[in-house]
């Protein structure tokens, strides 16, 4: 417990460090036609807010936009959003826009963002990027419609009465729509435990959709970022157990920054391109590894925390790495230094429109 309020402490300081003050300062202008919205549930939620992603995120944000622009204006929250027009709006996706605490987060944020372009302002992520964010029905006809190769897929409503059990070889996956990091994914092993988890309360409170999917033989994926039509990061989650496990790095898989599949590059871009997204994080697998045959498509999110390159020196595990506290070279600040330049990145592939 100690390591872990210290390591939330030292990030805080880390990002607070990280801010530009003299650049920002020398950029504000209240007429400016730029508005930059942070920290948007104000003043509520502050714990969750300061120590989460979405303060580090803002911060560099607030960093690439005093970089790129000759002004702007800070928002703090989204009261009083009626007044903004005609604006270049800059914001970052995240589970704060959910103010009265829908259990459709995804869709409070979209639906935020279409009424800012109603009032003719350009919006950046817009509403289209945004709809892709933690909507995995969305995503998956999107998929389909553009012929981007992913396992077999059927999106099942569970208010229908008609509903069957799929016609797949067990076992298979349930993914709920509104998921992200490994969350809401569940092995199905057999009929029984199908039953069982479409008629949860649980997941029927949130969710009318589930993804019934085709596992895949794999051990291992590819997390690609991309941002306009260059990858900027790449690693492998691996799961190094003999029986399956989301390959988050939080269930202990292990990471590969080194080897990539360079013959696959210009596929991998080409696929995401047709999605219409200026960034995304794609989840990238080959079955049985084999690297002959087309790589299947998992997912694809707008919005991302990315694994920075650790240590060359690192004796432990790569979750434990995450995990730790460390003052000169710990993940923290490398975390920090990588949103920073991929931010800097997507603010200037935002102003290419």
């Amino acid at each position: 417990m100690l390591i872990k309020v210290t390591k939330i402490f030292w990030r805080m300081l880390l990002v607070l460090r990280s801010i530009q003050f003299r650049k920002i300062r020398s950029k504000l202008d209240v007429k400016s036609s730029n508005v930059v919205i942070i920290y948007p549930c104000y003043p509520r939620k502050w714990r969750p807010y300061f120590i989460s992603d979405a303060f580090a995120n803002d911060v560099a944000l607030l960093n690439a936009v005093a970089a790129n622009l000759d002004s702007f204006k800070i928002k703090r929250g989204t009261l009083g959003m009626r007044e903004v027009s005609n604006c270049r709006v800059f914001l970052n996706m995240n589970s704060l826009f959910n103010v009265h605490g829908f259990r459709n987060y995804a869709v409070v944020l979209k639906d935020f963002l279409c009424q800012l372009e109603r009032q003719s302002n350009q919006v950046f992520p817009s509403s289209h990027e945004a709809e892709f964010w933690e909507n995995k029905v969305f995503m998956h006809r999107k998929f389909e419609k553009l012929g981007i190769k992913s396992p077999e897929t059927l999106i099942f409503d569970l208010d229908s009465r008609e509903m069957d059990q799929p016609n797949f070889p067990y076992p298979f996956l349930i993914k709920e729509v509104h998921s992200a990091g490994s969350l809401g994914v569940h092995k199905v092993a057999d009929k029984g435990q199908f039953l069982t988890l479409i008629n949860s309360t649980e997941i029927r409170k949130k969710n009318r959709h589930v993804l019934v999917q085709r596992l895949l033989r794999m051990d291992r994926d590819l997390r690609v970022i991309i941002v306009g039509d260059e990858i900027v990061v790449y690693y492998w989650r691996i799961n190094k157990s003999s029986e399956w496990k989301p390959t988050s790095t939080k269930h202990g898989s292990g990471v590969d920054f080194e080897f990539f599949p360079e013959e696959w590059r210009e596929h991998i871009v080409t696929e995401y391109k047709k999605l219409g997204i200026r960034t995304g994080a794609f989840d990238v697998v080959w079955e049985d590894n084999d690297y002959t045959n087309p790589p299947y498509f998992l997912e694809v999110s707008p919005s991302y925390q990315p694994n920075p390159l650790p240590p060359e020196n690192l004796k432990t595990s790569y979750g434990k790495y995450k995990s730790s506290f460390g003052f000169t070279d710990g993940w923290d600040s490398r975390f920090i230094k990588l949103i920073q330049y991929t931010k800097d990145k997507l603010v200037r592939e935002y102003l290419k429109d």
